[in-house]
């Protein structure tokens, strides 16, 4: 069984963090439980997803809906980061790519 970027994206968000019964992250799932971000997005070719903070205001998580498109590679993340700013000063950003290896990763035979 092969899962979509869609479903791994999920996956990872769902590892990455502890979510409350809504599906708000609470903490990040690392000893010590860190305070988790306040939003979270994930972007696949079969969509994207959205983890918000559990007491992140609600006009705050409408807003940035708004900015996302259900299935674009475009996002206009300033956008986001401003509406962000409205409410409390983003003071960090973390972005970088997820990885996935196709099924048909041979073995090597010799390793040094």
């Amino acid at each position: 069984m092969r899962l979509s970027e869609f479903e791994l994206i999920t996956i990872q968000a769902e590892v990455l963090f502890v979510h409350d019964q809504l599906g708000r992250m609470q903490s990040v799932n690392e000893p010590g439980n860190p305070e988790a971000p306040r939003f979270f997005l994930g972007c696949t070719r079969g969509g994207n997803i959205t983890r918000y903070h559990y007491n992140l205001n609600s006009d705050t998580v409408s807003e940035i809906e708004k900015l996302i498109p259900a299935c674009s590679n475009y996002i206009e993340l300033a956008k986001i980061i401003n509406v962000l700013n409205e409410e409390k000063k983003v003071e960090n950003i973390w972005i970088g790519p997820a990885f996935m290896f196709t099924e048909n990763l041979n073995k090597p035979i010799r390793t040094v």
